[in-house]
């Protein structure tokens, strides 16, 4: 388990943090239509770089998932889900409609050969983490 003041981990949440920072290029590029905006979970396991998108009450099948270069974006709808003889809704807290998210990838990472799963609300994509993601082993040549 890294430490705090791991530099791994320091570069790691850095270029976590650049990439998931919001600027106004991003923001121009969510489309109008968007209704809500999935939480995301980003971390490093082993190789891999995760990505978990909180989708609850989404159907997967509504879900769609695309790279472009550095570029990975999700999209799909949530449907209100209501009983057939309900008379309009007394309290609602959940957003519904369509949704769409484009991400830039932080650098290290490679969004040709992602992997997605949709399981329990979740939809995880795993990334070969590539470059400084990866820590590497230094041999030490010593002199006798």
């Amino acid at each position: 388990m890294a430490h705090r003041n791991d530099p791994f981990n320091s570069l790691f949440e850095e270029l976590v943090s650049r990439a998931f920072a919001p600027n106004r290029d991003a923001e121009r590029a969510e489309p109008a239509t968007a209704g809500w905006t999935p939480a995301i979970d980003a971390f490093v396991a082993g190789d891999k770089f995760v990505l978990d998108v909180m989708l609850p009450g989404v159907d997967p099948k509504t879900v769609e998932l695309t790279a472009t270069g550095n570029r990975l974006t999700v999209k799909g709808t949530r449907v209100r889900r209501a009983p057939k003889d309900a008379r309009g809704f007394q309290f609602n807290e959940v957003a519904y409609g369509p949704f769409e998210r484009t991400l830039e990838l932080p650098e290290g990472t490679d969004a040709t050969h992602a992997e997605a799963n949709f399981e329990h609300g979740v939809l995880e994509v795993r990334l070969p983490a590539i470059g400084a993601f990866v820590p590497k082993k230094i041999e030490i040549a010593a002199s006798h």
